[in-house]
């Protein structure tokens, strides 16, 4: 079947090794990998911002916490709780953030 973004993709390619070879460039004459390997720290990149969100993430919820303690000093254990799992599910997400890192860089 005839892909039009493969036709594309397979011909800006082409265009780019001759225009390489042409001028003598000391790159390697294998630019599909060079130009995989740049999207693939691009995407990697991208991907690590979950880990920023989950840092702000986790000081809201500790912030909160601090607040309720000052607020609401007879219910420490049941808002010491609430507060770890939400420290949990929000490291969670960072972790699964870290994993599609990986992924998109090593798979």
């Amino acid at each position: 079947m005839f892909s039009f973004t493969g036709y594309l993709n397979n011909y800006f390619l082409d265009q780019v090794n001759k225009i390489i070879k042409k001028l003598n460039l000391n790159y390697s004459e294998n630019f599909d990998s060079n130009f995989g390997l740049g999207f693939k720290a691009i995407g990697g990149g991208c991907a690590v911002v979950s880990i920023a969100g989950s840092g702000v993430g986790i000081g809201i919820i500790f912030s909160s916490l601090i607040e309720a303690y000052g607020k609401n000093p007879e219910l420490n254990d049941q808002l010491f709780t609430y507060a770890i799992m939400g420290f949990a599910l929000t490291e969670a997400i960072a972790l699964f953030g870290l994993m599609i890192t990986f992924l998109i860089l090593f798979g």
